[in-house]
């Protein structure tokens, strides 16, 4: 469980899977990050489309200011 209490921010998360339990790390990461609440985080991940392997996959998380 992570808690973030600052009232705004950006978190960046470089998610390299290409190891033994990377594939599992990079699910949870992405299926925590997919669950945020939207009225309260933009998430956004970019990814090179066109590699082979196991491309990094960048996550930016940003708390919205109410």
């Amino acid at each position: 469980t992570c808690l973030v209490s600052a009232e705004s921010g950006r978190i960046a998360i470089m998610i390299y899977y290409g190891h033994e339990g990377g594939m599992e790390e990079k699910d949870a990461v992405i299926k925590w990050t997919s669950s945020l609440p939207q009225k309260d985080w933009e998430v956004t991940s970019y990814a090179p489309l066109n590699q082979i392997h196991t491309p990094p996959i960048l996550v930016l998380i940003e708390k919205r200011v109410k």
